[in-house]
């Protein structure tokens, strides 16, 4: 004789310290929710799919060890990355040449510069490689010391005197410099020199500088 049994639906509630449970779920289209919470938990995901839609992946936590990330597509379309951090190591360009060694600080100096005279460095750029300039300063003072209450002014330029080509020009009481927003771009075997006027009626010293990277 074959038993029927009716149709029943009864509510479950689990309640444990540790529980395991085997889920296998197949078909076609499935939406589920899923919102998970703990202090320590490893996770496995495997997504194996010929299209796959949106996914959203928000990660907060105080520490995160390695996390790593293989995409293996035929097109992949646009992929966007928001990094927060306190501490990461991204550089800048100007920063990541000067880690690497390839910095340049041109530096000249000159005593006793007759008034409206001057003091003039130079340097060549290696063949082969491009000099960024970015940024320049200089100095200007009096020979004697009993000349220290006047007014001392001082003017420069930047020139790449190969092509005859001015990049910059400045002045200040004392000193002064400038640090370029863009580098200045010089090209191989290219001479750029920095010249400091003594635009006062005394003699002077003179001390100037011109940086960057060369790559």
């Amino acid at each position: 004789m074959t038993t029927d049994y009716p149709d029943w639906t009864r509510l479950m509630q689990l309640i444990g310290a540790d529980i395991m449970m085997p889920i296998d779920i197949q078909g076609a289209y499935i939406m589920m929710p899923v919102d998970i919470q703990a202090q320590y938990i490893t996770l496995d995901i495997d997504i194996v799919a010929q299209t796959i839609g949106n996914i959203a992946v928000d990660l907060k936590a105080q520490s995160i060890g390695n996390i790593g990330i293989d995409i293996k597509a035929n097109t992949l379309g646009n992929l966007t990355i928001d990094v927060e951090a306190q501490s990461i190591g991204i550089y800048l360009k100007a920063d990541w040449e000067v880690l690497q060694g390839h910095d340049k600080n041109i530096v000249g100096t000159g005593t006793e510069v007759a008034a409206d005279s001057y003091l003039s460095t130079t340097y060549e750029v290696t063949t082969g490689k491009t000099f960024y300039i970015c940024g320049l300063s200089f100095s200007i003072h009096p020979h004697t010391a009993t000349d220290y209450d006047h007014f001392i002014r001082g003017a420069f330029e930047l020139v790449n005197q190969t092509d005859n080509l001015y990049y910059a020009y400045g002045g200040g009481e004392s000193g002064g410099g400038i640090s370029f927003s863009k580098p200045i771009a010089v090209p191989a075997d290219k001479t750029v020199a920095l010249t400091t006027y003594n635009k006062t009626n005394l003699v002077c010293d003179i001390a100037q500088s011109f940086w960057g990277y060369e790559i």
